[in-house]
């Protein structure tokens, strides 16, 4: 058998006698693009594996699924339309048969809902997925009792931020939790945790068995596998070349910021630097900042905000919230973020004052400009209004842009490239 499909697919789910899948409407040819017409919508498709007969259920853009574990229903996250839109994005949460194409719905779902996973209580059966409670925030995981209908935040007394959400063979789903530098593994509801030391993704879960992709700063990512009542063990060894070479310094540092708060973006890292500079760490007078994404974000500030950096590096970062929330992928997170948007009135606008761009001015610090060609989190206009605006201002500055590359740089010529050229920029202006 060999059933083709003219577009995307996602993802897809056996089921016992069918496959289902994730993809887009199939495009009936090129030309002019009306927009509204031209975005193809991901819908729930059925192959029957006897008569190789596909079924679509639903009309709506599915963004996810998942079946309930006895063989019952979808869970089923979607959208009204394939775009991204501040203000206009309304996920919702639905139970579907997939027989039928029947449809019950459970109400409103977070606008970036993670895959849905079953798991059933005492009181029945219940979807959970992760959601950002405030759009300017981190996630929690939230659970609606099919029954009632009833939405629970899980975690609102959590004092950390879960990541991934995985559903167990039986009873309460696993959780995976960034604290601080750290990640812990920890089952709904139950009062053990298993800590481990740096970053972990990928969490997986067999029995009391679970694995992960874990790394720190002196060793790369690596599979560990083990009890999830004991420390985990790596099972790979992808970095053997590595063993060799010395590892940079690194220290984690803590400390309390001047809000008495232990987050507070810029006044924070101020805070950090004083203290650095305080006890003979850091150098005052070769102070260089850099970052990606928000951390580019970041980086584009500070200079605009103090000239104690003698360099920076913007590295995918943002220049301009309000043009972020209408060009990027996650406009209505980004306009939360800005405080606003360009189409609420007549400025100036929230989002104007926290835009490195409105600050350029200010700027005396040297400033490198890294971007992938083909971003579409960060589109490279952030990158080339900051750079125009450095020109204007005849502020020294230097702009890269990486074709083919998104928002992360994948191909190795390119990560050779940036290396280099972040080490030969701060070689330059902090000697």
């Amino acid at each position: 058998m060999l059933v083709a499909w003219g577009a995307t697919i996602s993802s897809f789910l056996p089921l016992s006698d069918s496959v289902l899948f994730l993809a887009e409407d199939e495009l009936e040819g090129e030309g002019v693009r009306v927009w509204s017409e031209s975005l193809r919508p991901t819908r729930l498709r059925v192959l029957d594996l006897e008569t190789d007969r596909i079924r679509t259920l639903g009309e709506e853009h599915a963004v996810a699924v998942a079946q309930r574990p006895d063989g019952g229903p979808l869970a089923v996250i979607t959208w009204p339309s394939p775009e991204l839109d501040p203000g206009a994005l309304e996920p919702r949460l639905s139970l579907m048969d997939v027989e039928t194409g029947a449809v019950r719905d459970l109400g409103r779902a977070g606008i970036e809902a993670s895959p849905p996973v079953w798991w059933q209580g005492d009181d029945g059966w219940h979807v959970a997925y992760l959601e950002y409670p405030e759009l300017a925030g981190g996630l929690a995981v939230f659970d609606v009792t099919v029954e009632s209908g009833e939405h629970r935040n899980l975690t609102a007394d959590m004092d950390a931020c879960p990541i991934e959400l995985v559903q167990a063979p039986s009873g309460a789903p696993w959780v995976l939790v960034a604290e601080g530098l750290d990640t812990s593994v920890r089952r709904l509801g139950a009062d053990d945790i298993l800590t481990v030391a740096g970053h972990a993704e990928s969490l997986a879960v067999r029995g009391e068995l679970v694995a992960m992709i874990a790394s720190t700063a002196r060793q790369p990512k690596e599979v560990h596998c083990g009890s999830s009542t004991a420390p985990l063990t790596a099972i790979t060894d992808l970095g053997r070349e590595l063993s060799g070479i010395p590892w940079g310094l690194q220290e984690r540092l803590a400390y309390k910021a001047s809000d008495g708060l232990s987050l507070e973006e810029w006044d924070d890292i101020e805070t950090g630097i004083d203290l650095l500079v305080a006890e003979g760490v850091a150098d005052p007078d070769r102070l260089g900042i850099g970052g990606w994404s928000h951390g580019g974000f970041m980086a584009a500030w500070a200079v605009g905000q103090t000239e104690r950096f003698k360099a920076s590096l913007m590295g995918a970062g943002i220049s301009d919230w309000g043009m972020l929330a209408a060009t990027g992928e996650f406009g209505p997170f980004e306009a939360a973020r800005g405080g606003s948007v360009g189409w609420e009135g007549e400025g100036p606008h929230p989002h104007d004052r926290l835009s490195p761009v409105s600050h350029a001015a200010k700027i005396r610090t040297p400033v490198l400009i890294v971007h992938g060609e083909d971003d579409t989190n960060v589109p490279l206009s952030q990158a080339e209004y900051f750079h125009r605006a450095l020109r204007r201002f005849g502020v020294e500055h230097e702009f890269v842009v990486y074709p083919g590359e998104g928002h992360s740089l994948r191909e190795r010529g390119h990560q050779l490239d940036l290396l280099h050229r972040t080490r030969d920029w701060f070689d330059r202006w902090l000697r």
